[in-house]
């Protein structure tokens, strides 16, 4: 037989959803811009990037040449959530790609599986306070 205790159930239940304001948006964000820049750091995750037709001189890593797009990322928060985004107004050329251009997408705002993780983690952690 299976019993439910429905005051202790809706008790429990109020208390978590009170927890919902409590959570660390820009936490997260924050792990999301480290997710993202660390695609960066490693050329592309989980795959690499496309390399380039030619290499210039002097070389530099791809989509780093002076470190503006990896440094222009911004987080807001918002009403229940967080926003990420980047200030420099080729960011979407270099993550979505321009074939009519020739220029190849290189996805850089995406978060890795671990990085979900984790912030699913602080989310339940924040509510279950």
């Amino acid at each position: 037989m299976f019993k439910v205790d429905l005051i202790e159930f809706n008790r429990r239940m109020a208390r978590y959803t009170a927890n919902l304001e409590e959570i660390n948006w820009m936490g997260i964000g924050e792990t999301v811009e480290e997710s993202i820049k660390m695609n960066f750091d490693c050329g592309g995750r989980p795959e690499r990037w496309t390399p380039r037709k030619v290499e210039p001189r002097p070389y530099h890593p791809v989509l780093n040449k002076t470190g503006r797009l990896k440094e222009s990322f911004y987080i807001m928060e918002v009403k229940d959530g967080v926003t990420i985004g980047n200030k420099t107004p080729y960011q979407a050329v270099h993550n979505f790609g321009y074939p009519e251009k020739n220029i190849a997408q290189r996805e850089y705002m995406i978060v890795q599986e671990d990085d979900k993780r984790k912030i699913a983690k602080d989310i339940i952690e924040d509510i279950l306070k």
